[in-house]
């Protein structure tokens, strides 16, 4: 758990100051939600899934189209 707990802080850190430059990355908001979800911390994954959705609303679209 303390590679969990590593991992979610840097992920954290990333977030927060992207946030200060108005800025959401969803892929970083989707890990961060996964991090959270394995912990049993339901509404901070919540919080997170849909921050990503919000800024790409297919982010778990795997098509391969072009």
């Amino acid at each position: 758990w303390a590679s969990h707990d590593r991992v979610k802080d840097a992920l954290l850190a990333i977030a927060r100051h992207q946030h200060q430059s108005g800025l959401v990355d969803p892929e970083v908001q989707q890990a961060l939600g996964v991090l959270f979800y394995t912990n049993g911390e339901f509404e901070h994954a919540k919080d997170c899934f849909e921050a990503a959705l919000g800024v790409k609303p297919n982010v778990s679209d795997k098509s391969t189209k072009t």
